[in-house]
């Protein structure tokens, strides 16, 4: 079986490396001339991050994100800090995986560079 994934995002990527996972033979068609992601960065939870373990590239996305260690939200009008939770190693130890925060394209790369 032959799939064609259209779109080399980072969904058309996830897709493509998925599949591969599967021993399922995959062609990423994207109409740009080279692969670039723009915006910002994302967040990735712990449960995207152990969907990019199982897809073999959560060591290559360690090196290119960091990991928070903690959430803190202020108040708009004080500045003042209203509620920090922690999210570094607590996190972790809890659901089972880091949260990461890495820029889109570093994401994207990462993806591509782990296709044939």
């Amino acid at each position: 079986m032959k799939i064609i994934v259209i779109g080399g995002g980072i969904g058309g990527l996830s897709a493509a490396l998925a599949l591969r996972a599967h021993d399922i033979d995959v062609v990423v068609l994207e109409q740009a001339p080279e692969l670039r992601e723009v915006g910002a960065g994302v967040q990735i939870a712990a449960n995207g991050s152990i969907v990019l373990r199982r897809l073999g590239v959560e060591e290559q996305l360690a090196a290119v994100a960091c990991k928070p260690m903690s959430w803190t939200y202020f108040d708009m009008e004080s500045g003042k800090p209203m509620v920090t939770w922690p999210v570094g190693h607590d996190a972790t130890e809890r659901y089972g995986a880091p949260l990461y925060n890495v820029h889109r394209a570093d994401l994207v790369n990462v993806l591509a560079d782990a296709l044939p």
